[in-house]
């Protein structure tokens, strides 16, 4: 995160608190994804799997190779 330009993955709130307490959450259909390097958005290529649908797939918002999740749920945690 520090080494995107002028620390730009900082500026995602949830990509920060999951990149300091860590999430585990199941994507709801298969796919891989490729990056090649690059900065830019494009630089990552993500294929469904057969059936998947590709518009719950995740997607490179950030560039950087960073990965976005569109979770389709509110998390709260316990009061206090």
């Amino acid at each position: 995160m520090d080494a995107t330009p002028e620390s730009f993955a900082y500026r995602c709130l949830p990509l920060n608190i999951a990149n300091a307490h860590g999430w585990e959450i199941l994507n709801p259909h298969g796919f891989s994804a490729e990056w090649n390097g690059g900065a830019g958005t494009d630089a990552v290529t993500v294929r469904p799997d057969p059936g998947a649908d590709p518009r719950r797939m995740a997607v490179s918002l950030f560039g950087q190779g960073v990965l976005t999740f569109h979770v389709e749920a509110i998390l709260r945690t316990p009061p206090g």
